[in-house]
């Protein structure tokens, strides 16, 4: 069996095979996937190499070609392949082409990962994928696989030996020349010196003979100063003399003014000492007022503490007012009734019969007399005077039940009368401590009693008015109490803090007490500031005598030039020189090391290529053909036949000798972009188009030969041709009907496993 990387199986919902799976055959011979135009041959290899590398979404060709391989029932375009890795394990990548995503799973472990597969991605996923393409298939770009193992229909003659295929993934050569132009006109631009130290200097001066010229200039400049340097003595140590109290004045300035921040930190440190001294006399009155107002409270509240049972109401005297008529009133109704009382009763009113006993008894002595006198009008006298006596007696009795009602009407009256005044008088005197006693007699008494507990409660209701307002007080000097005990809480502890405070600020006193002032400045700010005011007066004054006098020295010592400022000068443009010539330098350098290293990494990797073509040309042929030799590039290389050294389009080449020089460039160029460690598979479309019989016949023999080495999967619709090889296809694809618009598919797709 073959070794290297070989596809095992395949699964496709990709252009025209939609639900369809493949499974590629083992052993040491090609495998032949065999079929008539429109059977989907093509489509069937480009779906396996599609599922590994995808599509470059940015390329329009790329797009165009995915949009055409959608499938034709209108399924979602995915693909999975089971291949044999490079270290002989079994993988699976299914790759869903509609969103790019990628997933390899181990067949033997079971390890699956998952992410972007877009080939042209730069994210951490899309290099992680590629990354495990390259170990598992050998290369990670489809351009390498398609320019060597992959031969598509009709290219295998276009095999060329180009200087593309020494651009390996570590980097190509295609800019070296656009980077040497670069560096050699950054070069240009400082110096007119070559870049490579050979030929003739550029004739205009660049920066570097500048500075040079400049640099001469100013020797010269600096040897004609230092000739007048004799008798400038004088002015030297006038201006040395200056210069020298200037920074005795800076050294006191800068001694001042170092003290001027301790002194102006110790005198915020009084300032919030006194502050907060200031505000603890505040809260300690406060609340030794708030003390007092409380205990002057507590003494009136003990003072004239009056049991409840004996506290009079507060219209106690407006009572006493409405009682004093009661009782006035109540002696009046009493009177009334007691006048009442007095007044006949039922008893004294004559019975009804007495009236009729009178005048009986009268007609009685009128009848006797009339019988006597036997005289009628006796009789009838009698029963005048009987008539008259009983109308008397009935109108007498009359008028005593009248008055005796009236009386009792009366009475009722004067009766309710006391009943309400009673009611009255009880309404009143509750809340009167000792109420029942409470007569016309101890009036005074009760009114003396209820006065002083009045005063009482004015001079409790005085205390606590008092306690208010320095409650107030207090609260408005140190707010969030709501009563005496908070706010006397509060202000214990707000002076407690407050001597924290000011101990904290005193030890910063202490630690600031120790500094550095001149004898004749006293340790205050304002002492300091004046001192710092009279010597700036003096550095300014002394500047101005300094300046004068280094004038004076510069035009009569160097007329109008100063040595030291030419020095100042020779120095920048000696520095200036350095940099422009190190610069250079470093272009120098840089031109000679992208040379060499382009030198030596092109042949090291030509020799590479060049043996790996060697080596597959060996191998195919048996060692009729090859090694390959280019000494010098690789379109000029050339090959061995039979001791000879010939082109690869020279005629001493047959037709089949070209095949396997063909085929083994291929391969050569296939294991150098694997490393020479991984064998991809050989894909070739279309092998046999255009070849006779027997040449047909020598390019199956170099595909049989390039099998035993990695697997071969050959493309064809030449079915006589195998006939004539005598090879029966591995998978016959029959003819598909053409794709048109079918109605939309709403069966469920068929998973890709």
């Amino acid at each position: 069996m073959s070794s290297g990387v070989r596809f095992l199986k395949a699964n496709f919902e990709y252009g025209c095979h939609v639900g369809e799976g493949f499974e590629l055959p083992g052993g040491e011979s090609p495998i032949v996937i065999a079929g008539p135009n429109g059977s989907g041959k093509t489509t069937l290899i480009e779906a396996l190499v599609r599922t590994l590398f995808g599509f470059d979404r940015r390329s329009m060709g790329d797009r165009d070609r995915l949009a055409a391989r959608a499938p034709w029932v209108g399924r979602r375009c995915r693909a999975s392949v089971e291949v044999r890795g490079a270290d002989g394990g079994r993988w699976r990548v299914r790759r869903d082409f509609d969103d790019g995503s990628v997933e390899v799973e181990s067949l033997d472990s079971g390890e699956r990962w998952s992410g972007d597969g877009n080939p042209a991605a730069g994210n951490q996923e899309a290099q992680e994928y590629r990354r495990r393409l390259a170990a598992l298939f050998g290369l990670a770009d489809i351009e390498l696989y398609e320019s060597t193992a992959c031969i598509s229909q009709g290219q295998l003659l276009d095999t060329r030996l180009r200087e593309e295929l020494l651009q390996v993934e570590s980097g190509g050569y295609g800019n070296v020349e656009d980077a040497l132009a670069r560096v050699a006109k950054a070069h240009d631009a400082l110096t007119a010196r070559p870049i490579d130290g050979e030929g003739r200097s550029k004739p205009k001066p660049r920066k570097l003979e500048t500075a040079d010229i400049e640099i001469e200039r100013l020797v010269s400049r600096i040897k004609a100063a230092d000739a007048v340097l004799n008798w400038r003595a004088p002015l030297e140590q006038e201006l040395h003399a200056l210069q020298a109290r200037e920074r005795e004045l800076d050294a006191a300035v800068l001694r001042l003014e170092t003290a001027l921040g301790p002194l102006n930190g110790r005198r915020a440190l009084e300032a919030r000492i006194e502050a907060q001294r200031e505000r603890q006399a505040a809260i300690e009155k406060a609340r030794h007022r708030l003390e007092r107002a409380v205990r002057q409270l507590r003494a009136i509240e003990d003072a004239v503490a009056i049991p409840v049972e004996e506290r009079y109401p507060p219209d106690f005297l407006e009572r006493l007012g409405r009682l004093e008529w009661i009782w006035n009133r109540q002696t009046e109704l009493r009177v009334a009734r007691d006048t009442l009382e007095a007044e006949p009763r039922l008893a004294d009113v004559p019975r009804p019969w007495l009236a009729l006993a009178v005048a009986a008894a009268i007609a009685g002595i009128g009848g006797i007399g009339a019988a006597l006198f036997g005289s009628a009008a006796v009789a009838f006298g009698g029963v005048a005077l009987a008539l008259v006596a009983g109308t008397a007696l009935m109108l007498h009795r009359a008028g005593r039940l009248r008055r005796r009602d009236e009386t009792l009407r009366r009475k009722r009256v004067v009766y309710e009368e006391l009943d309400r005044v009673a009611e009255e008088l009880e309404k009143e005197l509750v809340g009167i401590p000792r109420g029942r006693t409470l007569s016309i007699a101890t009036l005074d008494e009760r009114r003396r009693a209820f006065e002083a507990q009045r005063q009482a409660v004015e001079k409790l209701g005085a205390a606590r008015a008092v306690l208010e307002e320095e409650l107030t007080d207090a609260s408005r000097t140190l707010p969030g109490g709501s009563s005496a005990e908070e706010v006397l809480s509060l202000c214990a502890e707000a002076s407690e803090q407050i001597r924290t405070d000011i101990a904290r600020a005193q030890i910063e006193m202490r630690e600031l007490a120790g500094i550095d002032l001149p004898p004749d400045v006293d340790p205050t700010p304002e002492s300091v500031e004046a001192a710092l005011a009279a010597r700036r007066a003096e550095r300014r004054r002394l500047a101005e005598e300094a300046r004068v006098a280094e004038t004076r020295l510069l035009q009569e010592g160097t007329g109008q030039e100063s040595a030291v400022a030419l020095r100042d000068e020779l120095l920048a443009a000696e520095e200036a020189r350095v940099a422009i010539d190190r610069e250079a330098r470093v272009h120098e350098a840089a031109h000679a090391l992208i040379r060499d290293a382009y030198a030596e990494f092109r042949e090291h990797d030509q020799d590479r290529l060049v043996a790996a073509v060697s080596r597959a040309m060996e191998r195919l042929t048996g060692g009729a053909v090859g090694p390959l030799e280019a000494p010098g590039s690789l379109a000029e290389a050339a090959v061995r036949l039979h001791g000879r050294r010939v082109e690869l389009r020279s005629p001493p080449l047959s037709y089949g000798e070209l095949h396997a020089a063909l085929v083994a460039v291929r391969l050569g160029a296939s294991d150098f972009h694997a490393r020479s460690g991984v064998r991809p598979p050989m894909i070739v479309d279309e092998p046999f188009a255009y070849l006779d019989i027997d040449r047909a016949r020598e390019l199956w023999s170099l595909l049989c030969a390039a099998a035993r080495e990695r697997q071969v999967i050959v493309v064809t619709q030449e079915t006589l041709t195998l006939d004539a090889l005598g090879v029966t296809p591995d998978i016959r694809l029959e003819r598909r009907v053409t794709r048109a618009a079918p109605p939309a598919d709403t069966s469920p797709s068929v998973p890709v496993p």
